[in-house]
């Protein structure tokens, strides 16, 4: 089991898994969207292939357009 921390709330899963996964697990949608693990911002191509790992501190930022 690993614990991550998304958004500083608690999350916990069975086993590592992909940034991909997540997403999909917390049923959010990689549009308009940055993501920082342990501050470090991920590209939008290793969202399938970088794996989430125990104490990993994740940080969702959705960009907002407005005017």
């Amino acid at each position: 089991m690993i614990t991550i921390t998304v958004n500083g709330q608690i999350q916990t899963f069975d086993s590592e898994i992909s940034l991909s996964t997540l997403l999909s697990q917390l049923k959010i949608e990689n549009k308009a969207l940055a993501i920082a693990i342990n501050a470090e911002i991920i590209s939008h191509s290793q969202f399938e292939t970088h794996t989430i790992r125990h104490n990993d501190v994740i940080e969702l930022i959705r960009a907002v357009g407005g005017g």
